[in-house]
């Protein structure tokens, strides 16, 4: 009998009725591994700090060099690059938070769908399967991997 990928994840989600709770403790566990942690020096707080300084030192540059007659090309440079670094970092940060805040949603969404299954699933479920699955990966005619929208890969044999 050949399968198909569905068939597959069926087959995946089929075995929640006995052992839901060991199946949901350990992908839970998958899933938070796979949820990098975000990796930034400084907090979103301390970057407006700096970038208010910054624009309030390049304030004062323009305002000196208008007296002067002529701005400093290097502190202007300077100054432009740290601010455009600064704005970089909060851009990044702020994505990649937002970026959890989704995988996080996400992981809870499942784990309270698994919880409130009775028993284990009897047919094929296309808006679990929607809901759940970012995307399907064919490795072989006997192998399949379901890659979930929390980032966690399930490997599944037809």
């Amino acid at each position: 009998m050949k399968l198909s990928p569905w068939s597959a994840f069926f087959n995946y989600f089929k075995t929640l009725g006995s052992s839901k709770e060991t199946f949901l403790e350990k992908l839970m566990q998958d899933i938070y591994r796979g949820l990098e942690p975000i990796e930034e020096n400084y907090t979103m707080e301390l970057l407006h700090a700096r970038l208010a300084e910054l624009q309030q030192e390049m304030k004062n540059l323009v305002k000196r060099g208008m007296k002067a007659g002529t701005v400093d090309e290097k502190e202007h440079s300077e100054l432009s690059a740290e601010i455009k670094s600064i704005q970089n970092r909060m851009a990044k940060l702020k994505k990649q938070q937002t970026e959890r805040a989704i995988r996080e949603k996400r992981v809870e969404e499942l784990r309270d769908y698994l919880m409130g299954q009775e028993s284990g699933i009897e047919k094929f479920d296309d808006v679990l399967f929607r809901r759940f699955v970012e995307k399907v990966i064919v490795q072989s005619m006997a192998e399949v991997v379901f890659l979930f929208k929390v980032g966690v890969e399930v490997r599944e044999i037809l």
